[in-house]
């Protein structure tokens, strides 16, 4: 799912004993579509990478301070 389009696994289709049950994982990725869950959980992803790269850039300061301080031991 992107969004705009909804994909169906083969697997479902040959593994479904029923159309409904097709109809069923249609209608929940839809939910999904309705509800704005795919652009949130975009924007948790971007938030969290950008806290993990801000945490990354920390570590690397503290490496580099820790360094220095050695050096001038």
């Amino acid at each position: 799912m992107d969004g705009r389009r909804i994909s169906l696994n083969i697997g479902a289709l040959y593994d479904s004993k029923t159309p409904n049950e097709i109809i069923g994982v249609l209608a929940h990725e839809t939910g999904h579509m309705a509800g704005g869950h795919l652009a949130r959980l975009r924007e948790q992803l971007a938030n969290a990478q950008t806290a993990s790269i801000i945490a990354m850039l920390l570590g690397a300061g503290a490496i580099a301070a820790g360094a220095a301080d050695r050096l001038r031991q």
